[in-house]
Protein backbone atom coordinates (compact mmCIF):
# COMPACT_ATOMS: atom_id res chain seq x y z
CA UNK A 1 0.00 0.00 0.00
CA UNK A 2 2.73 2.38 0.82
CA UNK A 3 4.74 1.65 -2.30
CA UNK A 4 1.30 2.62 -3.93
CA UNK A 5 0.81 5.95 -2.03
CA UNK A 6 4.57 6.62 -3.85
CA UNK A 7 3.76 5.92 -7.29
CA UNK A 8 0.87 7.73 -7.33
CA UNK A 9 2.22 10.80 -6.34
CA UNK A 10 5.11 10.69 -8.17
CA UNK A 11 2.81 10.12 -11.02
CA UNK A 12 0.94 12.83 -10.17
CA UNK A 13 0.64 16.10 -12.68
CA UNK A 14 -1.20 17.95 -9.77
CA UNK A 15 -1.84 16.63 -6.59
CA UNK A 16 -4.50 18.37 -4.01
CA UNK A 17 -3.72 17.60 -0.43
CA UNK A 18 -7.16 17.97 1.23
CA UNK A 19 -7.66 19.21 5.11
CA UNK A 20 -10.50 19.20 6.82
CA UNK A 21 -12.59 22.53 8.05
CA UNK A 22 -11.34 24.77 10.51
CA UNK A 23 -7.61 22.64 9.76
CA UNK A 24 -6.11 22.12 13.73
CA UNK A 25 -2.18 21.41 14.07
CA UNK A 26 -2.63 17.61 12.78
CA UNK A 27 -4.34 18.74 9.53
CA UNK A 28 -2.07 21.29 8.94
CA UNK A 29 1.12 19.58 9.84
CA UNK A 30 0.09 16.40 7.84
CA UNK A 31 -0.74 18.26 4.91
CA UNK A 32 2.30 20.73 4.85
CA UNK A 33 4.65 18.03 5.46
CA UNK A 34 2.97 16.33 2.94
CA UNK A 35 3.09 18.85 0.87
CA UNK A 36 6.86 19.35 1.07
CA UNK A 37 7.34 15.86 -0.06
CA UNK A 38 5.38 15.94 -2.91
CA UNK A 39 7.16 19.10 -4.72
CA UNK A 40 10.56 17.67 -3.64
CA UNK A 41 9.50 14.01 -5.38
CA UNK A 42 9.18 16.55 -8.38
CA UNK A 43 5.06 16.50 -8.42
CA UNK A 44 3.19 19.92 -8.38
CA UNK A 45 1.51 20.17 -5.12
CA UNK A 46 -1.15 22.14 -3.58
CA UNK A 47 -2.90 22.20 0.29
CA UNK A 48 -6.48 23.06 0.31
CA UNK A 49 -8.00 24.09 3.17
CA UNK A 50 -12.14 24.75 3.10
CA UNK A 51 -12.33 27.31 5.83
CA UNK A 52 -9.41 30.37 6.77
CA UNK A 53 -6.63 29.23 8.81
CA UNK A 54 -6.32 29.86 12.85
CA UNK A 55 -3.61 32.79 13.21
CA UNK A 56 -1.68 30.75 15.81
CA UNK A 57 -0.85 28.13 12.93
CA UNK A 58 0.19 30.53 10.08
CA UNK A 59 3.65 30.63 11.30
CA UNK A 60 4.15 26.87 10.12
CA UNK A 61 6.68 26.11 7.32
CA UNK A 62 4.61 26.37 3.51
CA UNK A 63 1.55 27.98 5.23
CA UNK A 64 1.57 31.23 2.58
CA UNK A 65 0.95 28.47 0.13
CA UNK A 66 -2.22 27.37 1.14
CA UNK A 67 -5.52 27.76 -1.49
CA UNK A 68 -8.16 28.90 0.91
CA UNK A 69 -11.14 27.94 -0.78
CA UNK A 70 -14.26 29.95 -1.83
CA UNK A 71 -17.57 28.38 -3.26
CA UNK A 72 -18.97 31.07 -4.24
CA UNK A 73 -15.65 31.55 -6.64
CA UNK A 74 -16.29 29.84 -9.90
CA UNK A 75 -12.35 30.55 -10.48
CA UNK A 76 -12.14 28.31 -7.34
CA UNK A 77 -14.58 26.03 -8.62
CA UNK A 78 -12.33 25.17 -11.90
CA UNK A 79 -8.80 25.20 -9.71
CA UNK A 80 -10.28 21.70 -7.94
CA UNK A 81 -11.61 20.47 -11.40
CA UNK A 82 -7.64 20.42 -12.36
CA UNK A 83 -6.10 17.92 -9.70
CA UNK A 84 -5.39 14.88 -10.96
CA UNK A 85 -4.78 13.46 -7.40
CA UNK A 86 -6.22 13.88 -4.02
CA UNK A 87 -5.26 12.94 -0.57
CA UNK A 88 -7.18 13.42 2.33
CA UNK A 89 -5.52 14.25 5.34
CA UNK A 90 -6.56 13.97 8.92
CA UNK A 91 -9.89 13.52 8.07
CA UNK A 92 -11.57 10.04 6.16
CA UNK A 93 -15.57 11.19 6.15
CA UNK A 94 -18.19 12.80 4.00
CA UNK A 95 -18.74 16.48 4.74
CA UNK A 96 -15.34 17.13 7.05
CA UNK A 97 -13.85 19.20 4.14
CA UNK A 98 -16.81 21.57 3.34
CA UNK A 99 -18.00 21.17 -0.53
CA UNK A 100 -14.40 20.84 -1.36
CA UNK A 101 -15.13 16.98 -2.70
CA UNK A 102 -18.33 18.49 -4.32
CA UNK A 103 -15.81 20.30 -7.45
CA UNK A 104 -13.29 17.45 -6.97
CA UNK A 105 -13.16 15.42 -10.51
CA UNK A 106 -10.28 13.13 -9.50
CA UNK A 107 -11.21 9.70 -10.47
CA UNK A 108 -11.51 7.38 -7.19
CA UNK A 109 -8.81 5.21 -8.16
CA UNK A 110 -6.42 8.55 -8.18
CA UNK A 111 -7.53 9.24 -4.50
CA UNK A 112 -6.28 8.39 -1.26
CA UNK A 113 -7.24 9.37 2.16
CA UNK A 114 -4.46 9.37 5.46
CA UNK A 115 -6.07 9.57 9.22
CA UNK A 116 -6.66 8.76 12.53
CA UNK A 117 -9.67 8.68 13.26
CA UNK A 118 -12.66 6.12 13.34
CA UNK A 119 -15.35 4.80 10.87
CA UNK A 120 -14.19 6.14 7.51
CA UNK A 121 -16.11 6.12 5.11
CA UNK A 122 -14.52 8.27 2.06
CA UNK A 123 -14.53 6.03 -1.18
CA UNK A 124 -10.95 5.72 -1.96
CA UNK A 125 -8.65 3.84 -3.95
CA UNK A 126 -5.51 4.06 -1.09
CA UNK A 127 -7.34 4.10 2.50
CA UNK A 128 -4.38 4.44 5.20
CA UNK A 129 -6.29 4.77 8.14
CA UNK A 130 -4.46 3.93 11.99
CA UNK A 131 -6.89 4.71 14.70
CA UNK A 132 -4.51 3.40 17.43
CA UNK A 133 -1.93 6.25 17.19
CA UNK A 134 -2.19 9.48 18.33
CA UNK A 135 -2.21 12.06 15.24
CA UNK A 136 -2.36 11.66 11.80
CA UNK A 137 0.92 13.31 12.00
CA UNK A 138 2.41 10.40 13.10
CA UNK A 139 1.02 8.00 10.51
CA UNK A 140 2.51 9.95 8.17
CA UNK A 141 6.07 10.27 9.78
CA UNK A 142 5.76 6.25 9.77
CA UNK A 143 4.78 6.43 5.79
CA UNK A 144 8.04 8.31 5.44
CA UNK A 145 10.01 6.01 7.24
CA UNK A 146 8.72 3.27 5.03
CA UNK A 147 9.43 5.19 2.25
CA UNK A 148 13.41 6.09 2.83
CA UNK A 149 11.99 9.68 2.84
CA UNK A 150 14.39 12.32 3.51
CA UNK A 151 12.52 14.18 6.63
CA UNK A 152 13.76 17.87 6.30
CA UNK A 153 13.65 20.09 9.78
CA UNK A 154 10.76 21.76 7.95
CA UNK A 155 8.79 18.54 7.89
CA UNK A 156 9.40 17.36 11.38
CA UNK A 157 8.71 20.96 12.15
CA UNK A 158 5.01 20.25 10.62
CA UNK A 159 4.84 16.83 11.97
CA UNK A 160 5.63 17.89 15.75
CA UNK A 161 2.84 20.88 15.86
CA UNK A 162 0.64 17.91 14.94
CA UNK A 163 1.80 15.83 17.64
CA UNK A 164 1.45 18.31 20.18
CA UNK A 165 -1.35 19.87 19.39
CA UNK A 166 -3.32 16.92 18.79
CA UNK A 167 -2.49 15.31 22.47
CA UNK A 168 -2.92 18.00 24.36
CA UNK A 169 0.66 18.71 24.59
CA UNK A 170 1.55 15.40 25.53
CA UNK A 171 -1.56 14.88 28.00
CA UNK A 172 -3.99 12.27 25.92
CA UNK A 173 -4.22 10.34 23.29
CA UNK A 174 -3.52 6.48 21.97
CA UNK A 175 -0.47 4.82 20.73
CA UNK A 176 1.83 6.79 23.33
CA UNK A 177 4.89 4.42 23.00
CA UNK A 178 4.74 5.03 19.18
CA UNK A 179 4.15 9.05 19.92
CA UNK A 180 7.36 9.53 22.24
CA UNK A 181 9.28 7.23 19.79
CA UNK A 182 8.82 9.68 16.89
CA UNK A 183 9.10 12.52 19.12
CA UNK A 184 12.56 11.83 20.50
CA UNK A 185 13.37 10.83 16.80
CA UNK A 186 11.98 13.85 15.66
CA UNK A 187 14.14 16.15 17.93
CA UNK A 188 17.50 14.14 16.95
CA UNK A 189 16.60 15.37 13.44
CA UNK A 190 16.61 18.92 15.11
CA UNK A 191 13.80 20.66 15.36
CA UNK A 192 13.08 23.44 17.57
CA UNK A 193 10.47 22.41 20.03
CA UNK A 194 10.90 25.73 22.45
CA UNK A 195 9.94 27.89 19.10
CA UNK A 196 7.02 25.02 18.12
CA UNK A 197 5.50 25.47 22.17
CA UNK A 198 6.12 29.01 21.99
CA UNK A 199 4.12 29.85 18.98
CA UNK A 200 1.32 27.53 19.88
CA UNK A 201 1.10 27.89 23.54
CA UNK A 202 2.51 31.34 24.28
CA UNK A 203 1.27 33.68 21.72
CA UNK A 204 -2.24 34.62 22.87
CA UNK A 205 -3.44 37.96 22.24
CA UNK A 206 -5.21 40.17 25.41
CA UNK A 207 -8.62 39.72 23.72
CA UNK A 208 -8.37 36.22 23.72
CA UNK A 209 -7.34 36.05 27.46
CA UNK A 210 -10.32 38.60 27.93
CA UNK A 211 -12.83 36.59 26.42
CA UNK A 212 -11.21 33.31 28.28
CA UNK A 213 -11.88 35.61 31.34
CA UNK A 214 -15.17 36.36 30.32
CA UNK A 215 -16.20 32.40 30.09
CA UNK A 216 -14.81 30.91 32.62
CA UNK A 217 -16.43 33.63 35.02
CA UNK A 218 -20.01 33.72 33.53
CA UNK A 219 -20.11 31.14 30.81
CA UNK A 220 -19.30 27.43 32.15
CA UNK A 221 -22.09 25.86 34.12
CA UNK A 222 -21.71 22.40 35.90
CA UNK A 223 -23.81 19.29 34.82
CA UNK A 224 -24.75 16.72 37.81
CA UNK A 225 -21.75 15.91 39.83
CA UNK A 226 -18.58 15.52 36.88
CA UNK A 227 -19.84 17.23 33.55
CA UNK A 228 -19.70 21.08 32.41
CA UNK A 229 -20.50 23.24 29.64
CA UNK A 230 -19.92 26.49 28.08
CA UNK A 231 -21.52 28.40 25.74
CA UNK A 232 -21.10 31.28 23.71
CA UNK A 233 -22.75 33.94 21.11
CA UNK A 234 -21.05 35.29 18.21
CA UNK A 235 -22.12 38.58 20.03
CA UNK A 236 -20.39 37.90 22.95
CA UNK A 237 -17.53 37.10 21.18
CA UNK A 238 -17.22 40.04 19.15
CA UNK A 239 -17.97 42.34 22.06
CA UNK A 240 -14.63 41.63 23.22
CA UNK A 241 -13.55 42.63 20.21
CA UNK A 242 -11.94 38.26 20.00
CA UNK A 243 -12.55 36.01 17.16
CA UNK A 244 -14.26 32.75 16.60
CA UNK A 245 -10.60 30.92 16.15
CA UNK A 246 -9.73 32.87 19.92
CA UNK A 247 -12.41 30.02 21.56
CA UNK A 248 -9.69 27.14 20.66
CA UNK A 249 -8.66 24.89 23.54
CA UNK A 250 -11.16 26.74 26.21
CA UNK A 251 -13.39 23.37 26.07
CA UNK A 252 -10.27 21.70 27.77
CA UNK A 253 -10.10 24.40 30.98
CA UNK A 254 -13.24 22.45 32.57
CA UNK A 255 -11.46 19.15 32.81
CA UNK A 256 -8.71 21.03 34.85
CA UNK A 257 -11.45 21.10 37.91
CA UNK A 258 -10.30 17.63 39.89
CA UNK A 259 -13.83 15.98 39.37
CA UNK A 260 -15.07 17.19 36.09
CA UNK A 261 -14.66 14.40 33.69
CA UNK A 262 -16.35 15.53 30.46
CA UNK A 263 -16.74 18.63 29.07
CA UNK A 264 -18.08 20.04 26.25
CA UNK A 265 -18.44 24.02 24.33
CA UNK A 266 -21.38 24.95 22.24
CA UNK A 267 -21.03 28.62 19.87
CA UNK A 268 -23.70 29.76 18.12
CA UNK A 269 -22.66 30.43 14.10
CA UNK A 270 -24.96 31.89 11.82
CA UNK A 271 -27.03 28.78 11.17
CA UNK A 272 -26.13 25.92 13.69
CA UNK A 273 -24.26 25.56 16.52
CA UNK A 274 -20.80 24.72 16.96
CA UNK A 275 -19.88 21.58 19.33
CA UNK A 276 -16.55 20.43 20.46
CA UNK A 277 -16.38 17.81 23.23
CA UNK A 278 -13.91 16.24 25.62
CA UNK A 279 -13.18 13.51 28.67
CA UNK A 280 -10.85 12.20 30.59
CA UNK A 281 -12.55 8.80 31.44
CA UNK A 282 -13.88 5.94 29.47
CA UNK A 283 -17.00 8.38 28.27
CA UNK A 284 -16.99 8.07 24.94
CA UNK A 285 -17.73 11.65 23.24
CA UNK A 286 -17.25 10.03 19.77
CA UNK A 287 -20.67 8.42 20.28
CA UNK A 288 -22.32 11.12 21.77
CA UNK A 289 -21.24 13.36 18.89
CA UNK A 290 -21.94 10.62 16.12
CA UNK A 291 -25.27 10.18 17.63
CA UNK A 292 -26.47 13.50 18.70
CA UNK A 293 -24.62 16.43 17.37
CA UNK A 294 -23.80 15.14 13.25
CA UNK A 295 -20.13 14.38 13.96
CA UNK A 296 -17.39 12.22 15.41
CA UNK A 297 -14.19 11.86 16.05
CA UNK A 298 -12.05 10.17 18.97
CA UNK A 299 -13.32 8.47 22.48
CA UNK A 300 -11.59 11.42 24.46
CA UNK A 301 -12.05 14.54 21.74
CA UNK A 302 -14.90 15.06 19.21
CA UNK A 303 -17.22 17.71 18.27
CA UNK A 304 -20.43 18.36 15.86
CA UNK A 305 -23.08 20.56 14.66
CA UNK A 306 -26.59 21.30 16.37
CA UNK A 307 -29.57 22.75 14.17
CA UNK A 308 -31.41 24.35 16.70
CA UNK A 309 -31.45 26.94 19.74
CA UNK A 310 -28.13 26.79 22.33
CA UNK A 311 -30.96 26.00 24.79
CA UNK A 312 -31.68 22.67 23.26
CA UNK A 313 -28.04 21.55 22.44
CA UNK A 314 -26.81 22.31 25.69
CA UNK A 315 -30.56 20.03 27.13
CA UNK A 316 -29.49 17.58 24.73
CA UNK A 317 -25.80 17.08 26.35
CA UNK A 318 -26.96 17.34 29.74
CA UNK A 319 -29.60 14.90 29.25
CA UNK A 320 -26.97 12.39 27.60
CA UNK A 321 -23.98 12.79 30.49
CA UNK A 322 -25.93 12.05 33.17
Amino acid sequence: MIKRLKKLIEESTRLAVVMHQNPDGDAMGSALALYEYANDSGTSATVISPTPINENLLWMPHSEHIFIFDETLQSHQKQLQEFDTVVFVDHSSDGRNGSVSDYLTAPTEKRVFIDHHPSPNLEVAIAISEVESAATCCVLYEIFVALNAHISKTMGTCLYTGIITDTGNFRYGKGMAQLFRITSELIILGIDKEQVTQQIYYSNTENRLRLLGFVLNEKMKRVGNHAAYITLTEQEISSLNAKYNDTEDFVNYPLTIKDVYISAIFIEKDDYIKISLRSRVEFDVNLLARNHFNGGGHQNASGGRFYGTLQEATDLYSKNII
